[in-house]
C-alpha cells in the first residue's frame, strides 16, 4: 500500500545494484545509524561505512548490505542510496580481504594521517569491518 512501504534503491556509479520494497531501512550515515521508515520527513545526507539493514516489504527478516561512502536521500516514498562501495554477502571474496588486511593494518599503525594512503588505508579497513560484521551475521 501506499505510504507504507519504502521504495529502496541502491546505485553505485556503475549502475542500480537492486531495488526492493521495504517496511524499515537503517543506513551507516557519517553522523552514526539512521533510521527510516515509511512517511519519515525528507532526509538527506552523506553516508558512512557500515551495513545497510532492510526489512523487505511481507517479510520478518532483515536483509543485510555493506556500504560506503556516498550519499542518501528520501523523498515522498522512496530512498535512493547512491555510494561508491557495496558488498553483499553471498558475493564477498573472503580469501581477497583476508589478504589484502595485514598491509592496511601496516600502514595504519606506521603512516602519517596526513598522508593520502593512510587515508585510503583507513577507509578500506573500515569497509573490511563492515564486512566482517555483515558476515558475522549472515545466515
Amino acid at each position: 500500500m501506499a505510504g507504507e512501504t519504502i521504495n529502496l534503491r541502491v546505485l553505485t556509479p556503475a549502475g542500480l545494484v537492486f531495488e526492493d520494497k521495504a517496511s524499515s531501512v537503517t543506513i551507516p550515515s557519517s553522523m552514526g545509524e539512521i533510521g527510516i521508515l515509511p512517511q519519515h520527513a525528507k532526509y538527506s545526507g552523506l553516508l558512512g561505512t557500515g551495513v545497510l539493514s532492510y526489512t523487505p516489504e511481507a517479510s520478518t527478516t532483515n536483509r543485510r548490505i555493506v556500504v560506503s561512502q556516498g550519499f542518501c536521500n528520501f523523498s515522498g516514498d522512496t530512498l535512493t542510496i547512491l555510494t561508491d562501495f557495496v558488498a553483499q554477502a553471498d558475493k564477498v571474496d573472503k580469501a581477497s580481504y583476508a589478504t589484502e588486511r595485514p598491509a592496511l593494518e601496516k600502514v595504519t599503525s606506521t603512516g602519517s594521517t596526513m598522508e593520502p594512503e593512510y587515508q585510503i588505508a583507513k577507509e578500506k579497513l573500515s569497509r573490511i569491518e563492515a564486512i566482517d560484521q555483515l558476515l558475522s551475521t549472515a545466515h
